[in-house]
């Protein structure tokens, strides 16, 4: 009984070894057909080579496939990643072929070991493999000049998000919607009805399927018969000891127009009229940007509120004298020069606040703003310049890029 077990182990060690299936005729027979002499120094394990060890980029949210090969493994083969590693997410490893296929989730490089094994211990070999997921297209929102909105009146527009992969999800990132408008998250839509009038800007976040995400700013002007709309949307910069005057404007509601400062203070030495919405004075200290709340209120009791920053600079300040930016069109070639007097010339331009169009830029030595928009925007940004003595100037610019 006990020869009958050693046999036993003997066969299944033998069994293991080359990968054959034996049959064991009596406990204590050899094997049928085997030989009675090792080959010595034959080869149980050759190495198995796999090919290409990089593959080619794939791109998040794009269908991907790519075929690893190998040479040593003999018979059917079988593909396994290492235990516990992760091939990209998306992706999965054909055991049978050797095809790596999906669709990418996320960007990034990853390395990880793929094995490779002949049936019967026939080859069997192991490479590490690097493959590099680039991020996908980005979302971008094609349109972003809003149509007007009226007090009382319901109000319905969607942003046109383009590029990416739907479904998209947008939020507002900074800047305030009009009171009763709302943004859906899922479809883009701007809805509701405003109970405020006033020129409202905001930045909408825009997050696609594959959380590539992109930011577009909008401008909402809510005007009507029931309610002024403040048109003014940047005060000139002043000059310390220079007389100042600026106008307030307003459209929609009843006139004549009651104007007050209903938060924070204009600068020392200037004041607003009340019944003409005219900002005048002399500016009698420099000092950096200021912010205020000013209202208008129509003949009806209705209101419209807007925030406004004003800079006075320095007696020997330069002043930059560009206030209104013409328009563009998106895919036209745009070019405009900024320009300034006054200081010690010599002057350094530069984007203080906020951000140009997309596909402009600004020169830093000339002051020319050129390129190609790509997207249609309201942008509104904040202009410095430096002079020859580091003496420096701001103001408030905006510039529409229109649709083609």
């Amino acid at each position: 009984m006990s020869r009958n077990r050693n046999t036993l182990r003997k066969v299944a060690a033998v069994t293991a070894l080359v990968g054959a299936s034996v049959s064991v005729a009596g406990l204590a027979a050899p094997l049928a057909g085997a030989s009675t002499h090792a080959k010595p120094n034959a080869p149980v394990n050759p190495v198995a080579t796999i090919t290409p060890t990089t593959l080619p980029g794939a791109t998040v949210g794009v269908a991907y496939s790519a075929t690893l090969t190998q040479t040593g493994a003999t018979g059917t083969v079988i593909w396994i990643v290492r235990e516990h590693e992760q091939l990209p997410g998306g992706l999965k490893l054909n055991p049978l072929t050797g095809e790596l296929a999906g669709t990418p989730r996320a960007a990034g490089t990853s390395t990880f070991h793929v094995v490779v094994r002949g049936n019967g211990n026939k080859g069997t070999g192991t490479a590490q493999i690097s493959l590099t997921v680039n991020g996908g297209p980005a979302p971008s929102a094609t349109s972003a000049a809003l149509p007007n909105g009226t007090v009382g009146t319901f109000y319905s527009t969607t942003v046109q998000v383009t590029g990416g992969t739907a479904p998209y999800h947008l939020n507002v990132l900074s800047g305030s919607l009009p009171k009763g408008i709302h943004l859906g998250e899922q479809s883009g839509t701007l809805s509701g009805t405003p109970r405020e009038a006033g020129s409202f800007a905001f930045t909408v976040s825009i997050t696609d399927h594959w959380h590539a995400t992109a930011q577009a700013s909008f401008t909402m002007v809510v005007v009507g018969g029931n309610a002024p709309a403040i048109t003014t949307v940047a005060l000139p910069v002043g000059t310390q000891g220079v007389p100042y005057t600026a106008t307030l404007t307003a459209a929609g509601g009843t006139a004549p127009f009651t104007w007050v400062i209903r938060r924070g203070e204009l600068p020392k030495g200037l004041s607003l009229d009340s019944s003409t919405g005219v900002i005048s004075g002399t500016p009698a200290k420099a000092g950096i940007m200021k912010t205020v709340h000013v209202m208008v209120t129509d003949s009806k009791s209705v209101v419209g509120v807007i925030i406004l920053s004003i800079t006075i600079a320095p007696a020997a300040a330069p002043v930059i004298n560009t206030t209104q930016l013409p328009s563009g069109v998106v895919g036209t070639a745009y070019s405009t020069k900024l320009t300034a007097s006054g200081g010690a010339g010599d002057y350094h331009w530069t984007i203080a606040a906020g951000a140009l169009p997309a596909g402009l830029t600004l020169n830093h030595d000339t002051g020319v703003i050129s390129g190609t928009p790509t997207s249609a925007v309201i942008a509104s940004f904040t202009v410095s310049i430096h002079d020859h003595h580091n003496v420096l100037a701001i103001q408030a610019e905006a510039l529409t890029v229109l649709t083609a």
